[in-house]
């Protein structure tokens, strides 16, 4: 079993997932995790993913909205297949019935496509059915969730609609 070095990154990663899974129902099931390029988020993340079974995907800068949809199902152990609105459907599926969180890591590259941060949004409001609460899910209690890593915060934030105030109090909110 190999092990990962407990460094400060590493907690700042963990408590913020924690968080965002344990949130209060009121606030956003979706944070944004930044900082500079080569300060540990990936590692970080990879590691708190595989550690909280969250699904983990690493985008391209090639991919378009298929190519994402195909491979986040594949990081699920599900067989892509059918229309783009039919795969954000079964993704939008996965996460609500699973309660697991979704790391997309590399985000920057969706930020140059609005299709791409249109595609990020439906799949965090398609895990949210109307009536039910933002934490809903049925995996192990936590609420299902979307993190997205990039080293431009404030960008991110302003395309994907979430106040930076939204997901630093979802982060600091008591778990």
């Amino acid at each position: 079993m190999s092990q990962i070095a407990q460094i400060n990154n590493l907690s700042l990663v963990r408590t913020a997932t924690e968080r965002l899974i344990g949130r209060n129902e009121r606030l956003p099931g979706i944070a944004v995790l930044y900082g500079p390029a080569g300060y540990g988020k990936t590692t970080s993340a990879l590691a708190i993913a595989n550690e909280n079974r969250s699904y983990f995907v690493q985008m391209r800068s090639a991919w378009k909205c298929k190519a994402m949809l195909e491979k986040v199902l594949l990081e699920m152990g599900a067989k892509p297949h059918g229309t783009i609105p039919q795969m954000l459907d079964q993704v939008c599926e996965q996460l609500a019935t699973s309660g697991r969180m979704l790391m997309i890591d590399e985000f920057d590259y969706c930020v140059r496509n609005d299709s791409m941060i249109e595609l990020v949004r439906d799949i965090y409001e398609g895990i949210i059915k109307p009536g039910e609460s933002q934490s809903g899910g049925s995996g192990n209690g936590a609420g299902a969730s979307v993190a997205v890593l990039s080293a431009e915060q404030v960008k991110v934030c302003e395309l994907l609609g979430v106040a930076q105030d939204d997901f630093k109090q979802t982060l600091s909110a008591p778990a």
